[in-house]
């Protein structure tokens, strides 16, 4: 009877399976590789054994078959073609009853042949006229089926069971009606009463796995997909139990099971793809991405995959490559809004906060009521002091979403910063009235630390004590409460165990402080050995620099000076070595009396502290036996100023960096002498001077963002100022020996898809001139490779003239060389310049830029150099009009090496402030004579000269006018190293 039954459930299986995993089917088609004649011998073989034999054991055909070399699907497809030609009739009775027989084994497809082959020929032997109700009513089943009309496939098909109740295909296929209109728990009765029939039909214990997954019955669609892997080992089934054990959150077993799927087909993106998720919510987010990358090879254009890849990169902060990946799967699929709001959050991460915004109106486009995008616009308005606007994106995600406690925290940080505080407590209050403590534990633990946090606020803006004791009691009561979920959270139970040092502090209570202060280390310690790479655990110790910040405060306050400023510098050495080296619990960092081994008569050393709380100065003099502590009576009202000073340069500076247009008259230039002179004020620098009587040379060692600024601008023109990242770093350099030749290697202005650099071509040219030994790199031979092969011949100076800049992770800030190849900290990191004396960095902006702030410690470029040998490195913190930076390094280099390197950029940098159009033309009047005519670069010294003396004509210029006073013009050099 039903000869085609089989090739329905195939298709139907195919049908299934494609939906479920997206992957080919688990069945697919046999190529014949026996004649027909061959197959026509083993069948009969078959028959003769089956007619021979009396008992039967499982799977014992399969094993017949495999002897010869013959698959049972491989001989099915063969039977039925054989099938068809057979016609019923006396010759054919003896075969069709054998076929019977054979059929009544019921040992899969090929059983299901020869049976439907023998009861067509049995039924043409009784009447020869096949007119059969059941096989009518199969038909008009199967062309609902065809249709997708599968109430009407149903209602045939049980026609069909009236009928004849004992075929399992038509069971089968019914259940599979019932499952592509989602009842599943019918679908499920049909596969039962289907293998109540026959059992041994792995593809049925896996369709009806499938349905007790729809249902979300994980454990029992196992139980199901283990029936099928008892009969036969098959993908599909192994595929389909690692995605139910993934649920179950049984990850390690579905890691397993995605292995196994993979052993019997190796190139199935899906598996890879599953596996990769499996392997995140085991936290091996590293062999994720493997796994994921795995898929990708073979599908590069599943989206899913790329998508996956983003969240896991965010996760590990790895920003840039996540923006990458994102970019991809929206590049396949724009409408996916999750991958927009998830690019948003990179793009925040980075400080890029604008762009983060754009990310995050992409996704509410697609999917207007995304209560995250809308939190995480807010987030970002928020960053770039939009307070108001971010207000409004938080209401509009509340509105959505009234529990999303996300959103009620970012509001409440927003009102603070408007200062609205009671608008603040009555927000959190708001919030916990939808976000339940049993419901989001995480999200009710984080508004009543928010809460806390605005008390703070007010305690510490409040003048009268008793008040502001009432207002810290508060913040206690509403951290306690807090630590009643947060516990289990052990990231956000540190930032709240950072609050609870700050408040206990700040109520007196420096016992408590210190408990509370020895269970964070506790707690910071267990969860950094939970972090599987060296990466995290760098991220990890960034995000909680609060720990070694309170550290330094809390030994300030009990005047413990000394240690203090030894466990401030340990921990800039643990942040230089982490960001560009390696993870190391222990680094090498100086003692006090190892410290003062860089203080010489005419040298002393500023070292400043920088907190959340408290702005700190250290200075050193050869003077005095300890370290001097700048009085600071106000540390928390000094620490804002600073804070506030920090974001009104970063508004102003971004913006002059945007606005290419104009900027000379940028309000960043125009206010540039205004701001200085606050910072002066901010820093005390009037004070610090009052200790350095009889001091020449002055050694600066900022912290956080004190290294963008140019602090030396604010101190007496006297002093010969420099920098270091720290003063292990110093004392590592003041041990190399003077170089006694000079060699320079020049890279010139590579060519990048920036605008060139003329005046840097001269400033290459003339530097060459001052250094008789040299190697010139021109734009176009400036390559990466190039470059670093120039670097290993054991120069003394190398001179850059191009673009660089700091980059978020700081070991990827780069120089630009040709073709827009970057030269990344981390390389230079591991570079040999140990013979350089000298590094400059010229026209780089060389700081960090934008919105950003540093949590820990700076790194970058002028770093890595120094790590990497060095002796002292000459860049800039902003870009400096190319003219200007011109006449500048080249005056340098005239001074530099008669002089130390600070004193002779202490002495450029003087003359350049005060240098007259008068001046200007007799310097280049004395460098024409001394080039020959021919020179290369004599007839453009002339030409600026002929350009000034235009200019003096038209009376547009006065001789007497100094162009360069502007602190923009020469403020930014900096020099980072060894004084000497």
């Amino acid at each position: 009877m039903f000869a085609k039954l089989w090739r329905w459930l195939k298709q139907s299986f195919r049908h299934w399976f494609g939906t479920r995993s997206q992957v080919e089917p688990a069945i697919s088609p046999v190529q014949q590789t026996l004649s027909a004649a061959e197959y026509e011998a083993v069948f009969f073989a078959l028959l003769n054994e089956v007619e021979r034999r009396s008992e039967f054991n499982r799977g014992w055909i399969r094993g017949f078959l495999q002897q010869r070399g013959v698959t049972r699907e491989g001989l099915a497809e063969w039977l039925r073609g054989f099938g068809e030609r057979l016609q019923g009739g006396e010759e054919h009775r003896e075969l069709g009853e054998r076929l019977l027989r054979l059929g009544r084994l019921q040992e899969g497809e090929l059983c299901w042949v020869a049976e439907s082959i023998g009861q067509r020929l049995e039924r043409e032997n009784r009447s020869q006229a096949p007119n059969d109700e059941a096989e009518a009513w199969f038909e008009r089943g199967n062309e609902c089926y065809r249709a997708g009309n599968f109430e009407g496939a149903i209602v045939s098909y049980d026609k069909v069971l009236d009928i004849k109740p004992d075929l399992p295909g038509v069971r089968i296929i019914r259940g599979i009606s019932l499952d592509n209109l989602g009842r599943y728990e019918d679908a499920i009765a049909s596969y039962d009463k289907a293998l109540g029939i026959t059992s041994d039909l792995p593809e049925v214990w896996i369709i009806r796995g499938d349905s007790l997954h729809n249902l979300g019955r994980d454990e029992d669609a196992v139980a199901s997909f283990d029936k099928a892997l008892d009969i036969e080992p098959n993908y599909q089934a192994l595929y389909n139990r690692g995605i139910s054990l993934h649920n179950l959150g049984r990850c390690e077993d579905a890691v397993a099971s995605f292995d196994k799927a993979l052993d019997i087909e190796s190139d199935s993106h899906a598996a890879w793809c599953n596996r990769g998720s499996s392997l995140h919510n085991l936290g091996r987010d590293e062999d994720a991405i493997a796994s994921f990358d795995k898929a990708l090879d073979i599908k590069p254009d599943l989206d899913e995959a790329w998508y996956n890849r983003g969240i896991l990169l965010n996760d590990l902060d790895r920003y840039e490559d996540a923006i990458a990946s994102f970019d991809k799967a929206l590049h396949i699929k724009p409408g996916k809004n999750e991958a927009w709001n998830n690019r948003s959050i990179s793009l925040h991460n980075l400080g890029q906060y604008e762009d983060a915004i754009v990310s995050c109106d992409k996704a509410l486009d697609i999917k207007p009521d995304n209560h995250s995008a809308w939190t995480n616009r807010g987030n970002s308005l928020h960053n770039l002091g939009q307070y108001e606007d971010a207000i409004v994106s938080c209401d509009k995600a509340i509105k959505i979403k009234p529990d999303f406690h996300a959103a009620w925290y970012n509001r409440g940080i927003s009102l603070d910063n408007l200062g609205r505080y009671e608008g603040a407590i009555a927000n959190y209050n708001q919030g916990l009235t939808h976000v339940l403590k049993e419901a989001d534990p995480e999200g009710w633990g984080n508004l009543h630390r928010g809460k806390g946090n605005t008390y703070f606020y007010q305690a510490q803006r409040e003048q009268n004590i008793q008040a502001a004791k009432i207002y810290y009691g508060r913040v206690i009561t509403s951290y306690n409460t807090a630590r009643q979920t947060l516990e289990s959270f052990p990231k956000h139970y540190l930032e709240l165990i950072q609050n609870l040092i700050k408040a206990y502090l700040g109520l007196g209570n420096p016992k408590a402080a210190d408990k509370w202060h020895v269970t964070g280390l506790e707690v910071f310690r267990q969860l950094i050995n939970a972090q599987s790479t060296p990466l995290q655990k760098r991220n990890l110790e960034a995000k909680f620099s609060g720990f070694s910040q309170i550290a330094v405060d809390r030994l300030i306050a009990q005047d413990e000076t000394i240690t203090a400023l030894e466990t401030a510098e340990r921990y800039k050495n643990r942040c230089l070595t982490w960001i560009l080296d390696e993870w190391k619990e222990q680094v090498v960092s100086p003692s006090y009396a190892e410290m003062r081994q860089l203080l010489n008569p005419q040298t002393a050393i500023v070292y400043w502290h920088f907190s959340d709380d408290s702005l700190a100065t250290f200075i050193l003099t050869p003077t005095s036996e300890d370290p001097i502590l700048l009085e600071n009576a106000l540390p928390y009202d000094r620490c804002q100023k600073l804070q506030s000073w920090i974001k009104s340069w970063n508004t102003q500076y971004n913006d002059y960096r945007n606005k290419k247009a104009n900027q000379s008259d940028h309000p960043w230039r125009r206010s540039l002498k205004t701001q200085l002179a606050k910072l002066k004020e901010i820093l005390q620098i009037s004070a610090i001077e009052s200790h350095l009587s009889n001091i020449q040379n002055l050694i600066l060692l900022p912290h956080r963002d004190l290294h963008r600024f140019p602090l030396h601008a604010l101190f007496s023109e006297t002093l010969a100022v420099s920098y270091l990242p720290s003063l292990q770093i110093g004392l590592t350099l003041q041990k190399k020996p003077r170089s006694t030749h000079l060699n320079l290697l020049s890279v010139e202005d590579p060519k990048t898809d920036r605008a060139q650099m003329p005046y840097a071509q001269l400033e290459s040219a003339l530097a060459c001139y001052l250094f008789p030994h040299h190697t010139r790199l021109d734009e176009t031979k400036a390559t990466a490779e190039n470059v670093i092969h120039a670097l290993s011949d054991q120069h003394t100076h190398f001179h850059f003239t191009g673009h660089a800049g700091y980059n978020t992770p700081p070991e990827h800030s780069a120089l630009i060389l040709t073709d827009d190849e970057p030269l990344t900290a981390k390389t230079i990191r591991h570079l040999n310049l140990t013979a350089y004396e000298l590094i400059t960095l010229s026209a780089c902006e060389t700081a960090l830029t934008g919105n950003q702030s540093i949590d820990t410690e700076f790194v970058g470029l002028v770093s890595a150099f120094l790590q990497a040998g060095a002796t002292a490195v000459l860049s800039t913190l902003w870009n400096v009009n190319e003219i200007s930076n011109t006449w500048l390094i080249l005056k340098f280099y005239e001074l530099y090496p008669e002089i130390p390197a600070a004193q002779a950029l202490k002495t450029a940098q003087t003359w350049l402030r005060s240098l007259t159009y008068q001046a200007l033309l007799e310097w280049l009047d004395r460098w024409l004579t001394q080039l020959s005519p021919n020179h290369d670069y004599h007839q453009d010294i002339q030409d600026e000269i002929t350009l000034i003396q235009e200019n003096l004509n038209a009376r547009k210029i006065e001789l007497q006018d100094t162009p360069y006073s502007d602190p923009y013009h020469w403020a930014a050099f900096t020099l980072t190293g060894t004084h000497q």
